[in-house]
């Protein structure tokens, strides 16, 4: 059990370096992504009210 706790965590520290982009970046796509969603339904709603 131990022994492939460490298996997982090595996969996901190289899969982590093999990333080039930055927690900051994704964040504020995520932000980005969250605004549109947002828009979307708000837009939909007043769209159909």
């Amino acid at each position: 059990m131990s022994d492939q706790t460490k298996k997982e965590n090595q996969k996901k520290k190289e899969a982590n370096e093999t990333i080039p982009y930055d927690e900051g970046f994704l964040g504020c796509l995520g932000i980005i992504i969250i605004f549109l969603q947002i828009g979307i339904i708000g837009y939909q709603f007043f769209h159909l009210a």
